[in-house]
């Protein structure tokens, strides 16, 4: 009968108490973490965005190149060696051939 008398009931209130408020820091420094890293990438792009229009225009002719070299590979057999290079190391891909529209949808 006395171990009865001297056992005590625990609350859980401040377990939780300090659960929650570890998830609150938690939360916030996650949060500022995010805020500073999205201003950073903010100000990277900042300082980027004048030479955008410059990698635009590079990819543009290096498109050009590739185009006329896939052309000409038809008729010189080095400009097809260049092409075989290319789609073996994963420069060049081939995109499939557009299905008809009057094909039947595939079943499931």
């Amino acid at each position: 009968m006395s171990d009865d008398q001297n056992e005590r009931s625990y609350s859980a209130f401040w377990p939780v108490l300090i659960l929650l408020a570890a998830f609150a820091i938690s939360y916030f420094y996650q949060l500022y973490e995010v805020i500073s890293q999205r201003g950073m990438i903010d100000r990277q792009y900042e300082q980027l965005a004048p030479s955008l229009p410059k990698a635009q225009a590079a990819q543009d002719r290096l498109v050009a190149l590739m185009k006329d070299v896939v052309a000409t590979s038809a008729r010189d057999p080095n400009a097809a060696l260049i092409v075989r290079e290319a789609k073996q190391a994963g420069i060049i891909r081939e995109r499939p051939a557009p299905a008809s529209t009057n094909a039947a949808p595939a079943n499931p």
